[in-house]
Order: structure tokens, then sequence, then C-alpha cells
């Protein structure tokens, strides 16, 4: 039996009926990676010698800055890549911390995008150029991207970074030998957390084609690859986090970083309003890209190149409004029955799960 939640219409369900299921965790994959021996060099430890992880976006500033220092040239404290839009737009990640619209970007309590009029945003991009202006960034950023950004993590280059949870495996390969340093969760607001890291329930995996030469042997598979046994071998090798929370423990994730990184990937975790379970016409909408977009106009601020950068979001706002506009009107001109109101939920509180119920 699948945990509550597991199947959502335009999901992985059409019309009530099933088309894939859920195997990995529900989970919001960004967390930050600690070097403690960097940490306890610059004195980050309290009366006990615990390291001080920072718990929220002061913290973060002032422990890379004092990394930084502590380093004089040969570490700095937090490293950052330029070179991937989307790693540039994980940043934008803390701000749901906030309370503000959330991962998807648009904010459901009015169905408009508000990275130019949320505080929330604003104050990440004060982080981000507070932390430029400290110096306490690796200097050579333009040349970093989440592909890399373990790399120079696992050197000693940089004391912290921003990622998803599979830089663990990338690190426990290239080095093995490194294993003063811990995941933690996204640290939160100063004035403490108004949000969470939302997603949506009803994630699919697994499917099987109805043209199978082999439909009998294909839903063997498909009935080992739902079961329990299945999802503990999962767990305890490393490849993922099951959507049976129960097992994903201790004693199955044998891996101290999986166990870290499982801690965090979940901890804010909320589910948010879908819309197509409200209104499944909304899976026609099909808004075209916006270019520049978030990490875009991102690199743009924290490089110098976007000098007004709260007029840049707001423009921001402008144009992805406009992109999810056009594509209403065109749904609607192919006969489908959606409008921006399918976008608007005004009792979504973000510190809480959202059951996003059908239309009558």
């Amino acid at each position: 039996m699948l945990p509550e939640g597991s199947f959502v219409e335009t999901k992985n369900m059409w019309e009530g009926k099933i088309y894939t299921f859920p195997t990995y965790a529900s989970k919001h994959d960004r967390v930050m990676y600690i070097n403690e021996d960097l940490f306890r060099e610059a004195g980050l430890v309290d009366a006990e010698g615990n390291v001080q992880a920072p718990q929220t976006w002061s913290d973060l500033r002032s422990a890379a800055k004092e990394i930084t220092e502590a380093g004089n040239g040969e570490f700095y404290g937090i490293g950052i890549g330029l070179k991937d839009a989307r790693h540039m737009s994980w940043w934008f990640d803390l701000a749901g911390l906030a309370g503000a619209g959330g991962a998807h970007e648009i904010d459901y309590r009015t169905g408009r995008y508000t990275f130019g009029t949320d505080p929330a945003y604003a104050q990440v991009v004060d982080l981000l150029l507070g932390m430029k202006g400290d110096g306490s960034v690796y200097p050579y950023e333009g040349t970093l991207d989440d592909s890399n950004l373990f790399s120079f993590f696992g050197q000693g280059k940089f004391a912290m970074f921003l990622s998803g949870s599979w830089s663990t495996n990338n690190l426990n390969l290239e080095f093995p030998d490194f294993q003063n340093y811990r995941i933690i969760p996204l640290p939160v607001p100063d004035e403490g957390r108004k949000g969470g890291l939302m997603i949506t329930p009803g994630s699919g995996s697994f499917f099987m084609s109805s043209q199978s030469s082999h439909p009998g042997e294909a839903w063997l598979w498909l009935d080992w690859l739902s079961s329990r046994g299945f999802h503990q071998r999962m767990v305890a090798n490393g490849l993922d986090f099951s959507v049976y929370a129960e097992l994903n423990t201790p004693e199955n994730i044998t891996d101290l970083y999986k166990a870290q990184a499982y801690e965090a990937v979940t901890k804010y975790v909320v589910y948010g309003p879908f819309p197509p379970a409200r209104n499944p016409q909304v899976a026609l909408i099909n808004p075209e890209p916006v270019i520049p977009d978030v990490g875009d106009v991102l690199i743009g601020i924290y490089t110098g190149q976007v000098e007004d950068w709260q007029q840049a979001l707001i423009d921001l706002d402008a144009r992805k409004q406009a992109a999810l506009e056009a594509a209403i009107r065109e749904a609607r001109d192919a006969g489908a029955n959606v409008s921006i109101e399918d976008y608007i939920f005004p009792d979504w509180n973000p510190m809480e799960h959202y059951v996003t119920q059908p239309r009558e």
C-alpha cells in the first residue's frame, strides 16, 4: 500500500486511472555542505568543541566571513557557481523559508510572480551581495557550476556550498578519505521560518508500456519495484530515499552523510497547491520559457551587470506573467476551460501542507 498522496490527477493519474507510481521520497533536494575542519580552524565551535553550523542567514554570512579571514587567501567561506544559471536560481529557494511564493515560482496566494515585490527575494539578493562584498566567496566562481563545486569543496578551497544530496555520492567516490564534512538543512531567516520548501505530491517514476510484448513479466518487475523489499535494498545501498518514509531510518541508511541528507531534504518540505489537481485542463497550459530567466538575472545581479536589480526582478515578473497569461489564452482558444483563477489559492498557508480539491 503506497503512502497517502502518492497519486494525483494529471501528475501520475488521468481521469482516475493510474499511469505511474512513485518510488523516491518526497523531498526538496537542496542542502548546505559544510567542511568541519575549516569551521574549526576559524574557531567556529562551542564550549564543548562542537562545530557551530549556520542556522540563519546571518549565521551563514558571518561564518563565511570568519572562515575567509582565517584562510588568509588559502581557503574561503563559501563557493558559488556562476557558470550554472540553474544553480544560481536555487538560491531563491531560501526565500520560500521566509514565506515567499515557493519553489514553483508563482505565488499561489495571488496567482502572480513576485520576485520583484516580495521582500523575501530582496533579502536573498542582499545575502548574496553581502557575502560577495565581504570577500567571502571563492574568487573563481565564474568557472564553477553544480557539476564541480563538490570537487573544490573536497579539496578544501571553501567551507560551504549549496547543492543537492547527490553531491554526497560524488564526494564519497572522488574523496573517500574526506570525512570531516556535514550536510545541513538550508539556513532560515533571522526572524524565523515563515514558509517551507514547496513540492507537489504524486510523483511518478516507473510505468509499463501498453504495447509491451511481455506484460506479465513486466508487471512482475513493477510489482517488485514497488515492494518494501526493493525499497529497503535501495535505501541500504545508497541509491535514493524511499517513498516509504518508515524505511528511511538510521538502521537502513547506513551511510552517515546519506542520513544527514535525508533529514535535510525533508525537514522543511510542504505540499503546495497543484492547479491541475483542481482543474485537470490546466495541464494543457504550457508557457513559453522566458530568457533571461531567474538564474540568469541573479547572475547579472551578482556580477554587477545588472545595476538596478529591483527593477530587473520586477521586469522578470512581468515577462513570466505575460508568458503564463499568453499560454492560458492559447489553451482557451483550443477549447480548454481555464483561467488565471486556476492559479489562485487564497487560503494557502506556506507553513502547512495544502490538499488541492477538485473543482466542482
